[in-house]
């Protein structure tokens, strides 16, 4: 005669409740690391903020000056008032700055920080003749930290930029149309 047994086992067994408790712990210290990483981001984001509040409304003063000085030295050089860049408007808080040429080919140039979302946009509007559908032509900009602290703005290539530069993007379609 042939007897089969059958056992069932209820519970865990030492080594099952081991190897439970082994992977419990990794899956909790992949969570904490998780948490601590995203609590880091955060905070380095809210001291990236703060150091772009202090530092960005310079910075924008001085690249608006770039840009001043280079229309103004563009006017001493091409007198012509069909050529002339006009300064329009500078923004009371110092966060934006328009720039205007009316005779055609006509361009305006509209520059706007953002210092919370750290960037700033440069807005170019060209008009080849009268009539004509106004072209746009958007930079973007944005700012961020060196290691040292210090705020510097970064373009849409991804490289730094120096205000000179900025100047030069934002002004050239001025200085090219109706050369």
């Amino acid at each position: 005669m042939l007897s089969i047994k059958f056992g069932v086992s209820v519970g865990l067994s030492g080594r099952s409740a081991i190897m439970a408790a082994d992977w419990f712990d990794r899956l909790a210290e992949r969570a904490e690391a998780s948490m601590a990483q995203q609590a880091q981001e955060q905070d380095h984001g809210k001291l990236r903020i703060q150091q772009i509040r202090a530092q960005g409304p310079q910075l924008l003063e001085n690249i608006f000056a770039d840009i001043e000085g280079n229309a103004q030295r563009f006017n001493a050089r091409f007198p012509s008032e069909s050529r002339k860049i006009a300064l329009i408007s500078k923004d009371p808080n110092g966060s934006a700055i328009t720039c205007e040429r009316t005779h055609y080919p006509a361009v305006t140039l509209r520059l706007e920080a953002n210092l919370q979302a750290a960037s700033f946009i440069g807005k170019i509007a060209t008009r080849p003749h009268s009539g004509s559908i106004p072209r746009e032509k958007t930079l973007r900009f944005r700012f961020e930290i060196d290691k040292d602290g210090d705020v510097y703005v970064v373009g849409d290539s991804g490289g730094r930029m120096t205000n000179a530069q900025i100047a030069e993007a934002c002004l050239t379609p001025f200085f090219t149309l109706g050369s």
